[in-house]
């Protein structure tokens, strides 16, 4: 072999090395239904590749990028026999499967919310992380809120008396109504008015508004006779 021809092998040899030895070992994680059993060669373009199993026994060979961003959580050909009945994917608990919707692909299983709702959601948006919830944050931040004591607290300009009638939003006929906490407040300007406890909390509401305009305006007007008497 020549000289410069070994040193060619020799830079190569060294750059797979550095490049394996700055590839995240991954041994042994889980994600989704994956866990990672050991590294496997590279691909053609010299992506990291590992072998993983999946929660049904098979095998396959996996890009630690898809499996890094969650791309691929499952096989794929094991999604209609997943057991996932009692397991829980963040606020969803798997009650039992029901039938797929036509055409759809994968197991579908009815699932209830924290907040007592129940839906009926495809395998692979569970595993993968896609749903944890059915979108009852509000209703759950409010259900909080009814049980924190705001009386006498200050949140800008607003000073809060007590608890107000709750603002209902929704259609109560299609049982989609909620409830929204509201507290009497007056403001330094004498002003009494109904505000959203959710607003006094995350500072969106801090005034009557009235006050705040009429105090923009007086400034203005010493700001425009101050600038007459310099002139």
């Amino acid at each position: 072999m020549c000289a410069s021809l070994r040193s060619r092998v020799f830079a190569a040899d060294n750059l797979a090395m550095s490049n394996s030895n700055s590839i995240k070992d991954m041994v042994g994680q889980q994600v989704g239904e994956w866990t990672v059993m050991g590294r496997a060669p590279n691909d053609k373009c010299g992506n990291a590749m590992w072998q993983c199993r999946c929660s049904c026994g098979g095998e396959k060979v996996v890009k630690g990028k898809l499996l890094r961003d969650g791309s691929s959580t499952t096989c794929g050909k094991c999604q209609s026999n997943l057991k996932l009945k009692g397991r829980t994917f963040g606020e969803w608990v798997v009650l039992r499967r029901v039938k797929s919707q036509p055409g759809e692909s994968g197991s579908t299983w009815l699932c209830r919310c924290c907040c007592g709702k129940e839906r009926a959601i495809n395998a692979k948006y569970l595993i993968g992380g896609l749903t944890s919830q059915c979108g009852c944050v509000t209703p759950v931040l409010n259900a909080a809120l009814f049980t924190a004591d705001l009386v006498g607290k200050t949140f800008g300009d607003w000073t809060v008396l007590a608890i107000a009638e709750p603002l209902i939003s929704g259609k109560a006929s299609e049982g989609k109504s909620r409830k929204h906490v509201r507290w009497r407040c007056r403001c330094a300007c004498g002003t009494e008015k109904d505000v959203l406890a959710g607003n006094l909390t995350r500072g969106l509401s801090q005034s009557c508004g009235d006050c705040a305009r009429v105090r923009a305006w007086k400034k203005r007007r010493g700001n425009q006779g101050r600038s007459g008497r310099a002139a």
